[in-house]
């Protein structure tokens, strides 16, 4: 009894568990009949290799030095083979086709290597002053950036380019840490983070061996919420025109914050005799000043013809003022 004519291929070779980047056992594909018996092509037979993943390649050779796209089933034989490799972990199928023959498919699977480096799963964040940020991860991983369980608990310490940023272990923002672990057998860890102050921190994470890894978040101002004084007090003698008074709008923590629309700010002051100038030569009286649309300061100049340390008031509904004590000397004639 001979073998009918070949229809279908079939692999003869078991599935395999591979580290990513080392080359495979031999992988071999045979021809059969209808009823699964090995049947010798009468003709070379072209086959083609295709895979899963977009990162796999194929040789000829146990070495994996030379490549191959395709592979061919010799006049009257019934096998081929062929090796593989991948640098991405995973269960990669296996597909090996030929006219008239179909297709064969076959699952392995790639194994992550050891822990090389760490890396951020998550991307860097925008976040408003002093909320709580999202959940951001770490990962070990191995030379070929696949993610890798670590053997023993792996502890990070975390630090900022900014000296107010604080890291938290919940999503509140309520407990501090300094730093987190990944666990014997995991290769993650995530943490949360708080900043008062607006700007772009870089949050690093490191361990002793596998390296450290940063990542830029962005911290925004929020609403404002209140005026402040941002010139130092003044001394002066009676009669004569300040130097520049700055007002500036700011977030609850202190962050300059722009105004969406112009914004009239009231300037009032303790002493009936002081007046309030919107020029350096103290020439222009006004009593109010105007924050322009997506500003966030505005500059005016006062004078007091008596001597005294009246208090400068900015108001501007519904943020909360702003106060500033000046210092008025007596010139002596």
């Amino acid at each position: 009894i001979t073998a009918g004519a070949a229809s279908q291929l079939a692999f003869t070779t078991a599935q395999q568990t591979r580290a990513v980047g080392t080359c495979s056992a031999v992988v071999t594909v045979q021809t059969r009949d209808p009823f699964n018996n090995p049947a010798p092509v009468v003709a070379i037979t072209p086959l083609t290799l295709a895979s899963s993943s977009g990162t796999m390649t194929f040789f000829s050779d146990p070495a994996c030095t030379a490549g191959i796209s395709g592979l061919t089933v010799a006049l009257g034989s019934t096998t081929a083979n062929f090796y593989f490799r991948d640098t991405v972990s995973g269960a990669p199928t296996l597909t090996v086709g030929g006219t008239g023959l179909g297709t064969a498919v076959q699952t392995e699977t790639l194994n992550a290597g050891t822990a090389a480096s760490l890396a951020f799963v998550t991307s860097g964040q925008t976040i408003t002053a002093g909320a709580c940020s999202a959940i951001a991860t770490v990962r070990a991983q191995d030379s070929f950036l696949n993610p890798a369980a670590v053997g023993a608990a792996a502890p990070l310490a975390l630090t900022s380019t900014s000296g107010t940023l604080v890291f938290f272990s919940d999503s509140a923002c309520a407990t501090t840490v300094t730093q987190v672990s990944i666990a014997a057998g995991a290769s993650t860890a995530s943490f949360y983070f708080r900043d008062t102050r607006a700007g772009s921190p870089t949050v690093t994470a490191t361990h002793a061996t596998l390296g450290a890894v940063g990542q830029g978040e962005t911290f925004v101002a929020g609403a404002a919420q209140k005026l402040v004084f941002t010139t130092a007090p003044q001394s002066i003698a009676d009669s004569t025109c300040s130097a520049a008074v700055t007002v500036q709008t700011q977030d609850v923590n202190g962050n300059p914050t722009n105004v969406a629309a112009l914004t009239t700010l009231a300037l009032t002051s303790g002493s009936g005799t002081l007046a309030f100038y919107s020029d350096g030569s103290c020439g222009a009286l006004v009593t109010s000043v105007d924050v322009p649309a997506d500003s966030n300061s505005v500059t005016f100049y006062f004078r007091d013809t008596a001597a005294g340390t009246p208090t400068l008031i900015a108001t501007s509904a519904p943020l909360a003022q702003g106060s500033q004590t000046e210092t008025v000397t007596t010139v002596t004639k």
